[in-house]
């Protein structure tokens, strides 16, 4: 029962952030025009990409440790949080040159560095809390970063407060901290730390070889995942960065909805049997855990078409043809991408890092070629279908590795 109220109230705030993500992509098409709304996708999509260069999957080597060494808790935090803090200070020119190249307008720099460290906090803080199995605290962290401060930018924006984008970058960092301070709080409350620490440089390299190649994985990935914005924008413009953009949201509730009710309960408990040597027990809870996804990620398309409806009365947008199909590829592209983090997280909790980097390589190869041919006459709809093409290389790929590790 108590499972069940936790999932409940995790899916609830999940709920909450993802209507609230709705809001702000039809406030912004409503209010701001399509270059500004081009900005503001670009400006996040860079947050997103720099959360995951920044800490290069760090939390991988800590997630485990935290699981396998209850007595090093407070040393496996505290390594994490210092590796962090030091990769921010030497990554500040590497993320100049969004600045440089005009991707991002300069007048912007200051929220994007403290966005960016403080989304990382908050982040790290998340993944934390869910291997920790406190999902539900996990999802009010995520609620106050992703869904609290859209509630109230709308409402000081209807009267109290300019909309623009200065305004709206304000306020995401101000709830950002917020929910890193919480975080910190509340894993103050959830563990018994013994507070005793001895820095060691040969700790963190360990980390830091055993998550590396999780690196190099997630790079891949978030190519796979974002190249196409910025190739969009090359080839033809912010409106239509805009425009893939707003459906993109839309039908990514597919993997939000599946990962909050389904993987983020069920991963920890599949790392645990395995680390336990309870071969039954995982292999149970792995052929739940695809059952799940599978069905559930079916279910959620009537959450895109409500969305999409939503959509369709508040802004009044016609769905053209080509849109549509552009929708329908982005559906499918979810749905693959859910069944094949099943697999993901079987490698991952048998310790297969080297399957999950070469699976996200190839996928990613796909992606890059794929883009760079279809993108630059197809536009968006050219995305969709690279994106189509790397997530069945990735399931196919995923897949077999997985049929050898069983």
């Amino acid at each position: 029962m108590k499972i069940l109220k936790n999932r409940v109230y995790s899916l609830i705030l999940r709920i909450f952030s993802l209507f609230a993500k709705f809001l702000i992509v039809f406030y912004l098409a409503k209010f701001f025009n399509l270059e500004q709304v081009g900005i503001y996708n670009l400006f996040y999509t860079s947050i997103n990409v720099g959360i995951f260069l920044l800490g290069l999957d760090f939390y991988c080597y800590s997630n485990r440790r935290l699981i396998t060494d209850k007595n090093k808790e407070f040393e496996t935090l505290t390594d994490q949080f210092i590796f962090y803090i030091f990769i921010f200070i030497i990554s500040i020119p590497l993320f100049w040159t969004l600045f440089l190249l005009k991707v991002i307008p300069y007048k912007f720099i200051f929220y994007f560095y403290l966005i960016l460290l403080f989304e990382h906090f908050s982040q790290e803080l998340y993944r934390i809390f869910i291997i920790l199995k406190k999902v539900t605290v996990a999802n009010i962290i995520f609620f106050i970063r992703n869904g609290l401060w859209i509630y109230i930018a709308i409402v000081l924006f209807s009267g109290f407060l300019s909309p623009n984008l200065t305004n709206l970058f304000l306020l995401w960092l101000s709830f950002v901290i917020i929910s890193v301070i919480l975080g910190f709080i509340m894993l103050h409350n959830t563990i018994k730390f013994k507070y005793e620490y001895k820095f060691s440089l040969n700790r963190i390299i360990y980390g830091i070889k055993i998550s590396f190649p999780f690196f190099l994985s997630t790079i891949a990935l978030k190519i796979l995942e974002f190249l196409d914005r910025y190739l969009i924008k090359v080839f033809h413009g912010n409106e239509d960065v805009g425009i893939y953009t707003l459906y993109y949201s839309i039908t990514s509730i597919i993997n939000i909805f599946v990962f909050t009710s389904v993987i983020s309960f069920l991963y920890p408990k599949l790392i645990i049997a395995y680390q336990k040597g309870l071969k039954k027990l995982f292999r149970r809870i792995l052929k739940k855990l695809l059952f799940q996804t599978t069905i559930f990620s079916f279910c959620s398309i009537i959450l895109v078409l409500i969305g999409l409806l939503l959509m369709n009365h508040l802004l009044k947008f016609e769905l053209s043809n080509v849109i549509m199909l552009m929708v329908v590829i982005q559906i499918f592209n979810f749905i693959l991408l859910n069944i094949s983090l099943v697999f993901h997280y079987q490698l991952y909790a048998t310790n297969n890092d080297q399957f999950i980097l070469k699976s996200t390589i190839s996928a990613s190869v796909v992606s890059v070629i794929c883009n760079f041919i279809l993108i630059p006459q197809y536009s968006y709809l050219g995305a969709s279908i690279s994106m189509l093409m790397a997530n069945i290389t990735l399931l196919i790929i995923r897949l077999y590795y997985s049929r050898r590790v069983v």
